[in-house]
C-alpha cells in the first residue's frame, strides 16, 4: 500500500479475500477516516485465463439432437477445446447418442483447401432428416445462431456462422465500491488471442480516461467479481486474481498532474 495526502494505491490479491472464491469474493480495504477520496482505477491488474470454453455451471454444455420427431438431450463434456478435438468430441457424441444407431461425420475444411471457417455434418443410414438444436451458448461454438433449430437437408448441414472456439472477447472486473452511471464495472479486459491458461494483464496508462466514482470512502470491505460480456461469472477454478488499484480526490489528483506535466514542458 503507497498512499500520500490525496491518493493511495492497494494491491489486491484473491489469496488475501475475507470470504469467497477468487472469482468472487470480499476484501480488507482500509480507507483513511479523513480521506476526501471520491474517484477509484485500476492502475494493473492480472487474471489467469483458467476458466473453461465449455462449462457445467453455466449450462452452455447441452444441446439436442432430434431424430424422426424424438429430441436426445447430449452434454459435452466441460473443458478447453482447439477447433480439432472440438470436431472429434462431437462427432463421438453424435455417433454414441443416436437413438436410431445413424452415423455421423462432422469435418473441417483441410489446411490445402479454400476454407469457409464452418463444420460440416453427414449422416447416413437413416431414413430422415435430424436437426440439431441449440438453446444455450454452445451453438457458437458449433457455427450456429442462438436458440435455433438446424435441419439437414440431403443428408447434410453446413454451419451457418463460422465456428467459435474463444468463450469471450473480454472479460469484467465487478466491485461494489465503484459507479460507472448505469453499472458496476471497474474495469474491462481484453482477452482475445490469450491461450488458455496463460494470464490475462491490465496496464493502465491514462488514469483519467478508467476513472470511475468512488461510491463510498467509509466502508472498508468491498466486493470484487468477474464476468464474461454477458455478465456470466467467471469460475478461475481455484486461481488467484491481482488487481493494483488507485483511490484518489479527483480535482486535486488531475491539477496536480497537469501541473507537474506544464512544469515538465516548462523545464525542457
Amino acid at each position: 500500500m503507497i498512499s500520500s495526502n490525496n491518493k493511495k494505491i492497494y494491491y489486491i490479491n484473491s489469496n488475501k479475500k475475507l470470504s469467497g472464491t477468487h472469482s468472487d469474493f470480499t476484501y480488507h480495504i482500509d480507507i483513511p477516516s479523513d480521506s476526501n477520496f471520491d474517484s477509484i482505477s485500476v492502475l494493473q491488474a492480472t487474471i489467469p485465463k483458467t476458466y473453461y470454453l465449455i462449462e457445467d455451471d453455466i449450462g452452455n454444455n447441452v444441446f439436442i439432437l432430434r431424430e424422426l420427431g424424438v429430441d436426445t438431450s447430449i452434454s459435452v463434456p466441460q473443458g478447453n477445446y482447439n477447433r480439432r478435438s472440438f470436431q472429434t468430441t462431437i462427432q463421438t457424441l453424435l455417433n454414441s447418442s443416436s437413438p436410431n444407431n445413424w452415423t455421423y461425420v462432422v469435418s473441417f475444411q483441410s489446411s490445402t483447401s479454400v476454407q469457409n471457417g464452418k463444420f460440416t455434418f453427414t449422416v447416413s443410414g437413416n431414413s430422415g432428416q435430424p436437426s440439431l438444436i441449440f438453446q444455450t451458448t454452445i451453438a457458437s461454438q458449433f457455427g450456429f445462431d442462438f436458440n435455433s433449430t438446424n435441419t439437414f437437408s440431403g443428408n447434410t448441414l453446413t454451419g451457418s456462422n463460422v465456428i467459435n472456439m474463444q468463450r469471450e472477447d473480454s472479460i469484467y472486473i465487478h466491485c461494489d465500491a465503484c459507479s460507472n452511471e448505469t453499472d458496476n464495472i471497474l474495469q474491462e479486459i481484453f482477452s482475445v488471442n490469450n491461450a488458455d491458461f496463460s494470464n490475462l494483464t491490465f496496464q493502465n496508462f491514462n488514469v483519467e480516461a478508467y476513472v470511475k466514482d468512488l461510491i463510498s470512502n467509509t466502508k472498508n470491505i468491498y466486493r470484487f467479481w468477474i464476468t464474461d460480456e454477458d455478465g456470466t461469472p467467471i469460475n478461475l477454478n481455484g486461481s488467484n486474481i491481482q488487481i493494483t488499484l488507485l483511490l484518489f480526490e479527483r480535482n486535486n489528483f488531475f491539477t496536480m498532474a497537469k501541473n507537474f506535466l506544464k512544469y515538465t514542458l516548462l523545464k525542457n
